[in-house]
């Protein structure tokens, strides 16, 4: 008589009893913990029955068991199984654990090649050590002025213990990167503003989190560098008219500055009063050279034909708002090299008498 799997009772009865042997695995023991791993081991199966050749299973050897470790959370999450061979001892070391927090740990043994397996041994407890707080993430430069700088960062990972305080530390750029850092703050803030800089100078800033088991290795430094000390100049002095035509206005200034800013307005307007004003212009523009009437040594005497103004007076030209008497003269008087000597504003005058 066979069973369904086609072996024999006395096969079904052999399994029967070496299932039930791979289910007497012990718990494993806990044998050192640390905050991000743990050390067990286990009491490997008598196998002494099984390998004897007077016993039940002749044809098995203890180099064909398998060992499994299974760790998971306390919320039953399995976290990681591990498997042993039996070459591999019966110590093994579990890593990348979170601190302070609470695992289990069973073992399972099983025969792979025969496809049998026992049931997980009694779980055993362990909760991992808190331990210094992750490397924080590096400062980030939020503003900067010629003498202070504002830098935040992010929380670090406490790594099971509360972050006590934030130890932010500044070097001039110039200096190795391990030496001479000052601290510039401590506490719990995740921004500061640091001030009494150099104008222009570079710095290191780095960040160290801190808690009960003492402090994180310190961040990647940021350099930072303050803005340069501006200084606007003094109010710059009035423009001097150089010459003056109907399409080009040349002036000229003291040159202490190191810059210069030229303005120029205008009004809105229409398009006839645009047109008219063109036509003003033009007739502006007309303005014959003066006539240089008498000369001496230190004056002068000139005079010069004053505009045709009847067609800008005349109540049907085009600019019927205009009066002879609102034309001024202006006479600008400079020497060979440019420079101005003198400008004369007159009204209502065709000649003038220079002494200077």
């Amino acid at each position: 008589e066979q069973s369904q799997s086609g072996a024999s009772a006395n096969e079904e009865e052999e399994w029967e009893r070496l299932t039930e042997m791979l289910s007497r695995m012990q718990s494993p023991q806990i044998l050192r913990v640390a905050a991000k791993e743990a050390d067990i081991a286990w009491q490997e199966l008598d196998t002494s029955e099984a390998s004897a050749p007077g016993g039940p299973f002749p044809q098995i050897d203890a180099s064909e068991f398998t060992y499994d470790i299974v760790l998971f959370e306390s919320v039953g999450r399995i976290v990681s199984i591990y498997r042993c061979e039996p070459d591999s001892g019966n110590r093994v070391r579990l890593c990348r654990l979170r601190p302070n927090t609470e695992y289990y740990v069973q073992l399972r043994a099983s025969l792979e090649e025969r496809g049998l397996q026992g049931n997980p041994s009694t779980a055993v407890k362990f909760r991992t050590l808190t331990t210094v707080p992750e490397s924080p993430h590096p400062p980030r430069l939020v503003s900067r002025t010629h003498n202070s700088v504002i830098v935040s960062w992010r929380s670090a990972i406490d790594n099971g213990s509360p972050i006590t305080c934030y130890r932010l530390e500044l070097t001039s750029s110039g200096q190795r990167e391990e030496e001479n850092y000052e601290t510039v703050y401590e506490g719990l803030a995740e921004q500061f503003k640091i001030k009494g800089l150099t104008p222009s100078t570079r710095y290191r800033v780095r960040l160290i989190a801190t808690n009960s088991d003492g402090d994180s290795q310190p961040s990647a430094a940021i350099i930072v560098c303050t803005s340069a000390l501006f200084h606007p100049p003094k109010q710059p002095h009035c423009p001097q008219l150089v010459s003056l035509s109907a399409k080009c206005i040349k002036l000229s200034w003291n040159t202490q500055p190191q810059h210069y800013y030229t303005e120029q307005s205008q009004s809105g307007a229409s398009a006839n009063e645009e047109e008219e004003w063109e036509r003003l212009t033009e007739m502006l523009s007309r303005m014959q050279s003066p006539q240089i009437l008498r000369v001496a040594a230190k004056e002068a005497d000139i005079a010069w034909q004053e505009l045709d103004t009847s067609e800008a007076s005349a109540p049907g030209g085009p600019f019927p708002q205009i009066d002879a008497s609102e034309f001024t003269y202006d006479i600008v008087l400079f020497e060979s090299v440019g420079r101005i000597v003198s400008i004369y504003r007159l009204v209502l005058c065709h000649y003038f008498h220079i002494n200077e």
